[in-house]
C-alpha cells in the first residue's frame, strides 16, 4: 500500500522496499492442466523458492493441507527453514498455518529470523486471554489453567471471544467445534465431536455411536445367532432357512421379521 502512495492503516510505519510480492493463498483444481490443488500449491511454492530475493515479500497461507498432515509439516518447515537460512538476509515472510508442531524444536530447528504469533482469544468467565486457533491439527492433550478451560470452550463448554489480536506466541487450544456451533452445525453432531475429540486427546477407542437403526440392526444380528446357535445344520431347509433370513437381515427390519418368523418355523419343523 505503501509504494503506491495509498494510506497504511498505522499511527507510523517503517516500510521497506520490496522488489516483488510472491503469495501462495489460493488454488483450485483445474481439471484441464490435470492438476490437484496440491499440486498448485506446490507449483507456487516452487515459484517462490526459484524467485524470491532479500527484498521479496512472502505470503504463505495454509500450506500443505492437501496431503497428510506429517507430509505437510515436514515440507512447510524445511521451506521455512530454508527461506530463514538465505544469506545475508532472509526474504520477509509471512505463514499462517494450522501446524502447531512447527513450534516444537525437533520439528523446526529454532532461528533467531523465525518468530511465532497468534490470534488473542478472551474466556468469558475468566479474566486470562489465550492463544487459540479456528481448527484442529494438534494432538496435545488437554491442559489446566487458562488453555485447559480453552480446551473446554472448544467443545462447546464456554464460550471464547475472538479479540483479533496479533501477539508474539503459539497457540495450543482449537475453537474448531465453537465455529462448527456458530456455522450452525447441529449440536448432536457436536456432541459426537467432542466425544471423539475427548478420546483422541485421552488415547482412548472412540465409543461406537448408538444410533436407533444401529441398535435394531444389532439386535436382529443377536436374534440370528441364538437362531443359528439353536439349528439342526444337518437339516438342510433349517439351514436355507437360516441364509433367507442372514440375508434379510442387511435388507431392512422388515423382511428380516418376516425372515426370522419362517425361519423359527422351519427350525422347528
Amino acid at each position: 500500500m505503501a509504494h503506491v502512495g495509498s494510506f497504511v492503516p498505522a499511527a507510523s510505519a517503517t516500510v521497506g522496499l520490496c522488489d516483488r510480492i510472491l503469495t501462495r493463498i489460493l488454488s483450485q483444481e483445474q481439471l484441464a492442466l490435470h492438476q490437484s490443488s496440491f499440486c498448485a500449491d506446490l507449483a507456487q511454492v516452487v515459484a517462490m523458492l526459484h524467485r524470491a530475493t532479500q527484498r521479496s515479500v512472502v505470503v504463505i497461507d495454509e500450506f500443505g493441507k492437501g496431503t497428510l498432515t506429517s507430509d505437510g509439516v515436514g515440507l512447510l518447515s524445511s521451506m521455512l527453514s530454508h527461506f530463514a537460512g538465505l544469506a545475508p538476509r532472509p526474504s520477509r515472510l509471512l505463514a499462517c498455518t494450522h501446524f502447531h508442531e512447527l513450534a516444537r524444536p525437533e520439528v523446526m530447528a529454532p532461528s533467531p529470523q523465525i518468530a511465532f504469533h497468534e490470534m488473542r482469544v478472551l474466556i468469558e468467565g475468566g479474566d486470562d486471554e489465550v492463544g487459540g486457533g479456528s481448527g484442529g491439527g494438534s494432538d496435545r492433550p488437554r491442559q489446566h489453567g487458562p488453555q485447559g478451560r480453552a480446551s473446554g470452550a472448544a467443545a462447546g463448554q464456554q464460550e471464547p471471544v475472538f479479540l483479533y489480536k496479533l501477539a508474539p506466541g503459539h497457540s495450543a487450544p482449537s475453537f474448531g467445534l465453537h465455529c462448527a456451533r456458530m456455522c450452525g452445525v447441529p449440536d448432536a453432531l457436536l456432541r459426537r465431536a467432542a466425544a471423539v475429540v475427548a478420546a483422541a486427546r485421552r488415547g482412548a477407542p472412540v465409543a461406537r455411536l448408538a444410533l436407533p437403526p444401529l441398535r435394531e440392526r444389532d439386535e436382529r444380528s443377536r436374534a440370528l445367532a441364538r437362531r443359528l446357535a439353536a439349528a439342526d445344520l444337518s437339516n438342510p431347509a433349517a439351514v436355507a432357512a437360516l441364509l433367507a433370513a442372514a440375508a434379510a437381515a442387511e435388507a431392512g427390519p422388515t423382511a428380516a421379521a418376516r425372515q426370522m418368523e419362517e425361519s423359527g418355523a422351519a427350525v422347528a419343523a
